[in-house]
């Protein structure tokens, strides 16, 4: 955080754009926030919300809030950058998620394959940034939607079939999990399966009652429909890339692995996990609601 002073907030903005001046404060709305700041206008623009709104969106990485100074005739302008308003916890969620995602391309082995998985992964990144900057989503929200985009880019690597979790468990723990359970599949896309019900329903909850006003309850129903809307909308996804793929590379794509109800598994396995915060989503009144997340300053 760098605190300035009004003249060199404005000697700032000057140097950013030569055709500007300071205007008066206003009332200005945010992405669902109101605050009090004071906005720049560009010379000649008889609009300045028009430019304090252009302002902001040009240069993301400054926020500004009107702080005053007590001094006669002068205010203290306070500016940080975008990513400092997410709390460490998000953060740190953030750095680890993007190491993954990072690693799993070193020498991947069937890169055209994993592009198609990642640009899932990908659109997650875009959603999770996007909605975590409007506020909404607790530090546990950000943090089960980021455990779950890191494992979707594990998966994505191996394709879900081929991780090769059953070396691992024998590596450390000296353990094989397939032979415990009788296992002759690849489970792993069943486990991604299961987290996308379980790490996205708390968020969604959370974005529903303290963004939306709904009720807890209400809000656990429909964050329960959209994980199995989606669902469905992801297996028609994936069904529509292997009907552009050969018969070989769509059974590798779609990782089915002989199982002729396999959507259908996946899909009742990413209700289930949703289902797994029921027990305290219906605990909660029927008018209840969360507090406004916010954002954090």
């Amino acid at each position: 955080m760098v605190i300035l002073s009004g003249r060199a907030a404005i000697a700032l903005w000057t140097a950013i754009s030569p055709t500007a001046s300071m205007t008066k404060r206003y009332h200005f709305p945010g992405r669902g926030l109101r605050r009090d700041i004071v906005v720049c206008r560009r010379v000649g623009d008889p609009q300045p919300w028009r430019a304090g709104y252009i302002f902001t969106k040009q240069f993301r990485f400054i926020a500004y809030h009107s702080v005053p100074s007590g001094l006669p005739g002068t205010d203290q302008f306070l500016f940080h950058f975008y990513f400092t308003a997410m709390s460490p916890s998000k953060r740190t969620s953030t750095v680890i998620m993007l190491l993954i995602f990072a690693v799993t391309w070193i020498n991947p082995p069937w890169p055209v394959e994993q592009a198609l998985h990642s640009s899932l992964t990908l659109a997650g990144f875009a959603l999770l940034w996007k909605f975590s900057r409007r506020g909404g989503l607790t530090d546990l929200d950000f943090l089960l939607i980021a455990v779950f985009l890191s494992v979707h880019s594990i998966a994505a690597r191996w394709l879900y079939s081929n991780v090769p979790y059953d070396a691992w468990g024998q590596a450390l723990f000296h353990f094989s999990i397939d032979q415990s359970f009788g296992w002759t599949r690849n489970h792993f896309d069943r486990l991604v399966h299961f987290l996308f019900g379980l790490c996205f329903t708390p968020g969604a909850i959370s974005y529903l009652t303290s963004r939306r006003g709904l009720s807890v309850r209400l809000g656990f129903y429909i964050a329960v429909s959209a994980v199995m809307v989606t669902s469905l909308w992801y297996e028609w996804f994936e069904f529509a890339v292997a009907m552009t793929l050969s018969s070989e590379d769509a059974e590798s794509y779609n990782g089915q692995q002989g199982d002729m109800w396999d959507a259908h598994k996946d899909m009742l396995l990413a209700t289930l996990g949703s289902l797994v915060w029921a027990w305290s989503a219906l605990r909660a009144p029927s008018g209840g609601r969360r507090p406004h997340a916010g954002v954090e300053q």
